[in-house]
């Protein structure tokens, strides 16, 4: 039903002033805009719409592909990876709903900023514009097009802290780097301030429930998504 309440509230506000909203425990001014547009587009076919969704799959997948063999990984190793990732039936709500084009589009933007990353080797422990903006710009849009694009920030920050463990004069190349780290991190820190002031949900109220939070996310990294895959339900 998501579909047609966000369809219910342009009607109401207009494309660019229900862009700015938070819709649930999300701020995604990217995804709406996008998912809007979208809409508009194609006349409301909601098959158009998952197509797009799956056309965006595909491109992720390619990107996964690029990452696993820039990585050094074998052939055989980037095929079955990648069709694990690609079609698993862990993904059916995420491949089957528009409005999970959302979760797919920060995935996207995680994969594009890693391959980024990848391809333009720098001096380690140095900050450039031209390596590290980028990276920023990729941070910003996955965090504005869905909740858990906040840790895209994170991931790439932390692409840049570990090549420091292992250099020499790490402290001079720390404070070299940190311009660079701290630019990844920002539109995370941005986005999860913005929706924890402005939104509702659970995450308002998880004082004395940290050990449940701790054994629902470590139930679900370790079950997924072989417990699919295998037909395990228990």
């Amino acid at each position: 039903g998501d579909d047609l309440f966000l369809l219910d509230q342009i009607a109401q506000m207009g494309l660019l002033n229900w862009s700015t909203m938070v819709f649930s425990e999300n701020f995604v001014p990217l995804f709406k805009i996008l998912w809007g547009q979208a809409v508009f587009a194609f006349d409301g076919s909601y098959l158009a719409m998952v197509w797009l969704l799956w056309f965006t799959h595909a491109i992720n997948t390619g990107f996964f592909a690029r990452i696993l063999r820039h990585s050094g990984f074998s052939t055989s190793s980037v095929i079955l990876c990648c069709a694990i990732f690609a079609i698993t039936p862990a993904n059916i709500e995420t491949l089957g709903w528009s409005v999970q084009w959302s979760s797919v589009l920060a995935t996207g933007f995680l994969l594009i900023g890693v391959d980024w990353l990848l391809r333009h080797p720098y001096p380690i422990g140095s900050f450039s514009w031209r390596i590290h903006l980028p990276l920023f710009l990729f941070a910003t849009a996955s965090a504005c097009s869905f909740s858990r694009g906040v840790l895209t920030g994170g991931v790439f920050a932390l692409g840049l802290i570990l090549p420091l463990l292992f250099a020499q004069h790490r402290k001079s190349r720390w404070l070299r780097q940190l311009p660079g780290i701290l630019l990844c991190l920002l539109p995370a820190i941005t986005v999860a301030l913005i929706i924890k002031t402005n939104s509702s949900g659970n995450h308002q109220n998880i004082s004395g429930h940290f050990g449940e939070i701790w054994e629902y996310g470590l139930t679900f990294y370790l079950l997924n998504p072989f417990h699919y895959l295998l037909g395990e339900t228990s």
